[in-house]
């Protein structure tokens, strides 16, 4: 950008702006040539051998008995603090079960291009954004970064160590019913509670249903309400898997072989395990493709309905 006040081009200089670009959008009347319904989704991965593929979804999407009974007891303790570090929504977001469609982040990962991480589609380019983990999942995109190191408390670091030495798996769990009601003035639960749902929501690594201890530093900073910057984290760990889906669907589509009849896919032994929570990118298909948004059951109200 060029400032018009100075008249002089000698000292003009550029001013130079971040560019907020609008999202592609598509005429009410005119209706959108990919994945326009789930009928169709279905017929796109017979052709293209996607329901064959051996992806397993571990991310974001179990859901977990006990945990929103512990929420509800935290939540007026810590409701102000969860504010003010800005993990909320993101907290409420997480007591939600999620009816995942693989399916759908199939044929969306069929689209997905490795070099601009965005998905190729037949009108433009398309790419859930920090706008949509804020809005989806109630990540904060402002804050100290993850990475960020810290001290460690004494009493977590400590029960974290005493619960490897007894040999108890850390399994999600595990770990809650050994920590719940353990408050106190040390804020021990709440640190704990905050280590579980950062292993299982929000960052989880590999090892599936196992509390990660790398997230223990993130957990003692919300829990003193320091706002972290967890949006550009999670978005971070889509894409990674979205390009590990896209290679692994380049690779099995390289096995396919060509007959008379159609495609017909070479079955492979081997699977690919993602672990992002890849359930903010069915729901960012939802929020573009309405067709594609499930149908809200009726409700009958039966006898009150009598009573009326």
């Amino acid at each position: 950008m060029i400032s018009p006040i100075d008249d002089d081009e000698e000292k003009v200089k550029p001013i130079f702006r971040v560019a907020h670009f609008l999202e592609p959008t598509l005429p009410s009347s005119q209706k959108p040539p990919f994945l326009p319904s789930r009928p169709k989704i279905q017929e796109l991965m017979t052709k293209s051998c996607l329901s064959s593929l051996n992806v397993k979804f571990r991310g974001g999407v179990m859901y977990m008995n006990g945990w929103c009974k512990w929420v509800d007891e935290l939540k007026p303790l810590y409701e102000k603090t969860w504010e003010k570090a800005g993990i909320f929504e993101a907290i409420t977001a997480s007591t939600f079960k999620v009816h995942f469609q693989s399916d759908l982040i199939l044929a969306l990962g069929e689209k997905w291009c490795l070099e601009t991480n965005t998905f190729i589609l037949p009108w433009g380019e398309s790419t859930v954004t920090l706008e949509d983990l804020l809005v989806l999942g109630g990540f904060s995109v402002l804050g100290q970064c993850v990475l960020k190191p810290v001290e460690m408390e004494e009493r977590v670091g400590e029960v974290y160590k005493v619960f490897r030495e007894k040999k108890v798996n850390l399994y999600h769990h595990a770990w809650m019913e050994y920590f719940k009601g353990k408050g106190g003035n040390d804020h021990l639960e709440h640190v704990a509670f905050l280590t579980l749902w950062l292993s299982r929501f929000v960052l989880p690594k590999n090892s599936f249903q196992n509390v990660d201890k790398g997230v223990i530093p993130i957990a003692f900073h919300l829990s003193q309400g320091t706002p972290i910057a967890l949006a550009p984290a999670v978005l971070a760990t889509i894409y990674r898997d979205l390009n590990l889906l896209k290679q692994f669907i380049i690779v099995s589509s390289s096995k396919h072989t060509e007959h008379s009849s159609g495609l017909k896919c070479i079955e492979d032994e081997s699977e690919l395990i993602l672990r992002a929570p890849l359930q903010f990118v069915q729901q960012w298909a939802w929020e573009r493709f309405i067709p594609l948004q499930p149908k809200p059951s009726d409700v009958f109200c039966g006898v009150l309905t009598l009573l009326l």
